[in-house]
C-alpha cells in the first residue's frame, strides 16, 4: 500500500495565537476590550474580554472573563474553535490567583483549571494530564494577564531596553523563560484611535516562539500583536461579525516541486531548508540522530543548512524480552510514563494493549501488533480526537493523535516509546513538505527505531522525515521559509528523473473531470493509485475498490467514492460519501421512564460547532427520532448492521460513535455529493 498524505495540526497552535489583555493596575474601572485575529487579510476570530472589579472573600479581586472564537480550514477540512475562560487577579500583589480555561474543538475538548497557592501553582489537565504542581520562582510572572503592566513598569518607568521574564505557561504547565528587547516607539492607528505604542521583539527559549508585541505607552494594555503569519490587534464590538475562514495550509506546507512516485520507498533525501520550528529549542545537536544529518546553523530557533535523512529499516535482531524490563535505565524512565495527552495509565488502554501484544514473541513483535492495529482501525480527521485515550474512543485523529495513542499503548505495556515531531515529503502540490508527527520505540541495542502509524509505515519510517525533536509542548509548528529537494533516492527512481507514467488498464475508465457542487474535480493516477484532485484542498489517492465498488480514501475510511455507468459501460458520474462528526453533549436532561435501555445512549443534544444550530436526538414511537437544525423533526429506522439509521422517505442517514463502555461520543451524518462527468 502506497503511503497518501501524512501532515497534522496540533491544536496548540491556535491556542499559542491566543493573546491575552492586559488588566491595568492603574485604573479600577470596569472595561470591555475587543481584539481581531487576522492572517492573509482575513478577520478570522476575535477575543472579548470583560474586565470586571468585584470582592471575594472579602478582598477586592479583578475578574477577566474572555471568549475567543476562530474559523480556520485545514487541507479544505473546517476548524471551529471555541475558547472561554475566567480568571481572577489579585490587583494589590499583581498575581493570578485562579483560571479556568475551556477549549471546544469539536471532537476535542480541553480543560485546563489553575489555582495559584503562596508559591505553588496547581493546574489539572483534563485530557491525560490529571493534577500537575509547580513550584514558582520568586520572580515568576504567573501569566500574561499582568505582563504587558510589568513590561510598562519595567521598559517606560524604569528604562530599561531588554530583559528576561520567567513565565508560567497555563498549557504546557512550565516555566518559560522569555527574552523582551524593546525595539521602538510609534504611533499606531487602531479601531479609529492614535496609540503612543512601544514595541517588542520577544524570544520564547524553551520552544523557540518569536513574536513582536505593540503595549500602549500610557497603561500597558496590548495593542498589537504578530505570530506565525498572523496578527492579535485591538478592535471595537462589530469585529464579532466579520468572520471568515482562513486557511492554516501555508503554515505547515511547503512547495518543492519535485514529484517523488513511491513514497514509502525513498531511502536517502538531501534538502536544503530554511525554517523557523516552534515546540523545541533547536541546537545543531538535536538535529543529528540516527538516520539524520544537518550541516548548517542554527541561531535562536532559526535553521539554515542541510539535511541528510537515510532510514535502514530495523530487521528485528536481538530485541528485548516481552514484556521487557528497563529498571536499570533511569533515563528511560519518561518514556514509560503516563504524560499529558498520553494516558499510558488509563485502564481502558492498558487492557486494549495486553490484549494486542498478549503472546507476543518479543518487544518487536508487540510493537508492531500495536503499530498495525493503529494504523488500520483509527481513521485519519481534523482536528481529530488530541488526547490518546479521545482518540481510541473516537477511532479518528490526525497524525498526532495517531502517535499519542501508539506511544500509550506502547508505555501501557513497558515498551518505551515517544512522539517525535517536524515535516515530511507528500506528493501535495506536485511536492511539498508538510508538518507531521511520528512515533519512535526503544528496541535496545538497535536504539530507536522511527514508525508512522499514519502513514501505515507500521515497523518503519521512510527517509522523507525530517526531525526536528521529542514533542515536548502544546505548542507547535514547523514554521518554513524554504525547502529545496537537493537528491534522493526512491526505488529505481533518482534525483531528476522523471519517473513514467504507467496507467492500469483498470484504472484508465475513470479518469477525467467531474462537477462537483462548487469546483470541477479530477480523477487521475498519483503513486499507481486512482486519486481525486479536490482544488484548494489536496489529491486523495484511494484503496481498490472493496466488494461493494467502494473506492475509499487511504487517508481515512470516512469518505468514500463509487463510479455510474451508463449500460455501454461508460463511466457517467460519481457519488462522493463523506461522514460528517458531531460531538455529543453531556447529558443534563432526565430520561424519561418509558425510553427502552436500547436507545437511552443516543438521547440528547448534538450542537454544531461555532453555530447556534444542534441536533436532538429524541425517543418517538418505537425507535429514535432526529430534530435537525431547521426544526424538522425525522423518525428515523434502524439501526441495520451496520448500525445505520436511515428516514423512511429521505436519503439521509445517521450512525453513532461509542466508546468500549458503550457511552455515545458522536453523531455521524452520512453525506452523499453526485458528480456527473463533464468530458
Amino acid at each position: 500500500m502506497k503511503k497518501s498524505f501524512k501532515s497534522c495540526i496540533l491544536f496548540a497552535l491556535i491556542i499559542l495565537l491566543w493573546g491575552s489583555s492586559a488588566a491595568s493596575s492603574s485604573s479600577a474601572e470596569d472595561k470591555k476590550l475587543y481584539y481581531a485575529m487576522e492572517k492573509d487579510g482575513k478577520v478570522f476570530g476575535y477575543i472579548e474580554t470583560s474586565i470586571i472589579h468585584i470582592e471575594k472573600n472579602g478582598k477586592p479581586v479583578i475578574q477577566l472573563k474572555e471568549n475567543m472564537k476562530t474559523m480556520s480550514s485545514l487541507m479544505g477540512a473546517q476548524i471551529n474553535n471555541v475558547i472561554k475562560s475566567e480568571t481572577l487577579l489579585d490587583p494589590e500583589k499583581k498575581r493570578l490567583i485562579s483560571q479556568e480555561f475551556r477549549l471546544d474543538q469539536g471532537s476535542t475538548q480541553l480543560n485546563i483549571s489553575t489555582i495559584i497557592e503562596g508559591n505553588k501553582a496547581r493546574i489539572t489537565q483534563n485530557m491525560g494530564g490529571g493534577e500537575k504542581e509547580i513550584n514558582l520562582p520568586v520572580d515568576a510572572i504567573l501569566a500574561d494577564f499582568y505582563l504587558y503592566p510589568k513590561l510598562w513598569e519595567d521598559f517606560v518607568k524604569s528604562g530599561v531596553d531588554t530583559k528576561q521574564y520567567k513565565i508560567l505557561d497555563l498549557f504546557d504547565r512550565e516555566i518559560h523563560l522569555h527574552t523582551f528587547t524593546k525595539t521602538k516607539k510609534e504611533k499606531i492607528e487602531l479601531a479609529g484611535n492614535i496609540y503612543n505604542s512601544i514595541a517588542f521583539d520577544v524570544l520564547n527559549h524553551e520552544i523557540g516562539a518569536k513574536q513582536h508585541l505593540w503595549i500602549d505607552a500610557e497603561n500597558g494594555f496590548l495593542l498589537k500583536q504578530e505570530i506565525l503569519n498572523s496578527t492579535v490587534l485591538l478592535s471595537d464590538k462589530s469585529v464579532k461579525s466579520k468572520l471568515k475562514r482562513a486557511s492554516l495550509d501555508d503554515n505547515i506546507f511547503t512547495k518543492v516541486g519535485v514529484s517523488i512516485s513511491d513514497i514509502m520507498a525513498i531511502s536517502y533525501l538531501k534538502v536544503k531548508a530554511s525554517l523557523n520550528p516552534i515546540g523545541n529549542w533547536i541546537t545543531q545537536d538535536s538535529l543529528n540522530v540516527p538516520g539524520q544529518s544537518f550541516k548548517g546553523t542554527v541561531e535562536n530557533n532559526h535553521i539554515q543548512g542541510t539535511f541528510e535523512i537515510s532510514h535502514k529499516k530495523y530487521d528485528g535482531n536481538n530485541p528485548p524480552s516481552f514484556p521487557p524490563d528497563f529498571t536499570d535505565t533511569p533515563e528511560l524512565a519518561a518514556f514509560l510514563n503516563p504524560e499529558d495527552l498520553i494516558e499510558s495509565g488509563d485502564p481502558v488502554l492498558i487492557k486494549k494493549a495486553r490484549d494486542l501484544t498478549k503472546g507476543a514473541a518479543d518487544a518487536w513483535e508487540a510493537s508492531k501488533r500495536l503499530s498495525k492495529w493503529v494504523a488500520e482501525e483509527i481513521g485519519y480527521d481534523i482536528p481529530g480526537g488530541g488526547s490518546a485515550r479521545n482518540t481510541y474512543d473516537l477511532k479518528a485523529g490526525e497524525c498526532g493523535a495517531h502517535s499519542r495513542l501508539f506511544t500509550a499503548l506502547c508505555r501501557a505495556v513497558g515498551i518505551p516509546s515517544r512522539v517525535v515531531w517536524g515535516c515530511i515529503y507528500v506528493p501535495t502540490n506536485g511536492g511539498s513538505f508538510g508538518q507531521h508527527g511520528w512515533n519512535e520505540v526503544y528496541m535496545g541495542e538497535a536504539g530507536w527505531i522511527p514508525i508512522d502509524t499514519t502513514a501505515k509505515e507500521i515497523d518503519f519510517a521512510d527517509s522523507g522525515h525530517i526531525r526536528l525533536g521529542i514533542l515536548s509542548s502544546k505548542h507547535i509548528a514547523y514554521n518554513p521559509d524554504k525547502i529545496e529537494i537537493l537528491d534522493f533516492h526512491s526505488g529505481s527512481q533518482r534525483f531528476g528523473e522523471a519517473k513514467s507514467l504507467i496507467i492500469p488498464e483498470k484504472y484508465k475508465p475513470y479518469l477525467g473531470k467531474f462537477q462537483g457542487p462548487e469546483r470541477v474535480l479530477r480523477i487521475l493516477v498519483q503513486n499507481n493509485s486512482l486519486a481525486i484532485d479536490i482544488p484548494g484542498q489536496m489529491i486523495f489517492e484511494f484503496n481498490d475498490p472493496d466488494e461493494n465498488g467502494l473506492w475509499y480514501f487511504k487517508l481515512t475510511r470516512k469518505v468514500n467514492v463509487s463510479f455510474q455507468k451508463d449500460s455501454s459501460g461508460k463511466t457517467i458520474g460519481m457519488t462522493i460519501s463523506d461522514k460528517t462528526r458531531i460531538p455529543k453533549k453531556p447529558q443534563t436532561q432526565e430520561i424519561k421512564d418509558n425510553v427502552p435501555e436500547k436507545f437511552r445512549p443516543y438521547l440528547g443534544k448534538y450542537p454544531i460547532p461555532m453555530q447556534e444550530g444542534e441536533f436532538t436526538v429524541n425517543f418517538r414511537g418505537n425507535n429514535l427520532s432526529i430534530k435537525v437544525p431547521t426544526g424538522e423533526i425525522m423518525d428515523l429506522e434502524g439501526p441495520d448492521e451496520q448500525g445505520i439509521w436511515k428516514h423512511e422517505h429521505r436519503k439521509d442517514k445517521f450512525s453513532f460513535v461509542l466508546d468500549d463502555d458503550g457511552n455515545v461520543k458522536m453523531l455521524v451524518i452520512h453525506i452523499r455529493i453526485y458528480a456527473p462527468k463533464i468530458d
